[in-house]
């Protein structure tokens, strides 16, 4: 949230995106995390802060 108001690159792969794939690896599903991501790079690349 800090980043997102200061308008700094959002580091929502490494913060969410990776726990959720050693999860998937695990064999786990992680449907909570994987729409919190979602959402995030939404609002991310909505403002211009995410690129990948």
């Amino acid at each position: 949230m800090q980043d997102y108001e200061l308008g700094r690159a959002m580091e929502i792969d490494v913060l969410v995106k990776a726990p959720a794939a050693f999860a998937r690896t695990a064999g786990l599903s992680t449907p909570t995390l994987d729409l919190i991501a979602a959402l995030a790079i939404q609002k991310a690349r909505d403002k211009g802060l995410y690129s990948a």
